[in-house]
């Protein structure tokens, strides 16, 4: 069966799909009333989408090239339930494929957000082409889950300095937490994501491990993690804890220091905690810059 007609098929569940209709509520106490019937227009609907995931999967399991690529960028692989296409795509990987097709399958687990593929994609961050792994780790950030933390931690102690930076950039996507200390000995080997990662998911004295390098490590790099640390105050960073930090940055006496702290305070969520507020501003006009740009 080749990519048109599996195309063709989808066609049909597209044209197939009714307009919803919101079901009456029930009244209190009244009776469950029975299992609805489905409509023909339902039924037709199953049936069609159930014949394009079969085309579909033959097209994912021919080991063809060419049917491959076309499967991976069909419309059904996008508007199909993604929980039943990213098993589909993730045993294709499995099976395996060119590194190029590779690539693109492991883009398409992440578009379609499936934590069932990070298993496979933890996998291909391990694949011996370099635009393989960064793909896969690209993706686990969307994927999430254990195994995609498991697998960023990893690769983040890995040879490959893309791929470390990719590893440190997506756990600070996923907030995880249990990564801090990888991501301080990430930055103390010059993986510059990791200073916006450790932002990201430190919290309490872990987040001193950015304040502590500060006239060790580059403000440009440091800086956004400082941000996101700052602007999670009261959540990751205790109010007393941030004033410290204000405190200590406006030490430095630099116009860099000055931006930085402005950008925090224009960024600073309306209402909360204005003590921190008022500081960050003063701190920053202290060092050359204005917060109401």
């Amino acid at each position: 069966m080749r990519a048109g007609r599996m195309l063709a098929l989808w066609a049909v569940v597209a044209v197939a799909s009714p307009a919803g209709v919101a079901a009456a509520p029930a009244r209190p106490g009244a009776a469950k009333p029975a299992e609805r019937r489905k409509t023909a227009a339902e039924r037709k609907r199953e049936e069609a989408e159930a014949r394009a995931l079969a085309a579909l999967e033959a097209e994912l399991s021919s080991g063809d090239a060419g049917r491959l690529r076309a499967a991976l960028e069909s419309a059904p692989v996008r508007e199909l339930p993604p929980e039943r296409v990213s098993p589909l795509v993730a045993a294709s990987a499995r099976r395996g494929a060119p590194p190029e097709l590779l690539v693109t399958m492991a883009r398409v687990l992440g578009e379609l957000r499936q934590e069932s593929a990070s298993p496979v994609l933890a996998a291909l961050a391990r694949h011996r082409n370099a635009e393989v792994r960064r793909s896969a780790l690209r993706a686990l950030a969307r994927t999430r889950g254990a195994a995609a933390v498991a697998a960023l931690r990893l690769a983040l102690r890995g040879s490959d300095r893309d791929a470390r930076g990719l590893a440190a950039t997506g756990l600070g996507e996923l907030g995880a937490a249990e990564a801090t200390a990888d991501l301080s000995r990430a930055l103390d080997l010059e993986v510059t994501e990791a200073a916006l990662a450790l932002g990201r998911v430190c919290r309490g004295e872990g987040c001193g491990e950015l304040l502590g390098r500060l006239g060790r490590v580059p403000l440009g790099t440091l800086g956004p993690g400082l941000h996101a640390a700052l602007l999670r105050t009261g959540d990751a960073l205790p109010p007393e804890r941030a004033l410290e930090w204000i405190s200590k940055l406006r030490e430095v006496g630099t116009p860099e220091v000055g931006r930085l702290l402005a950008g925090v305070a224009r960024a600073w969520p309306e209402g909360a905690h204005p003590p921190v507020r008022q500081a960050l501003e003063e701190a920053a006009r202290a060092n050359g810059a204005e917060v109401d740009e």
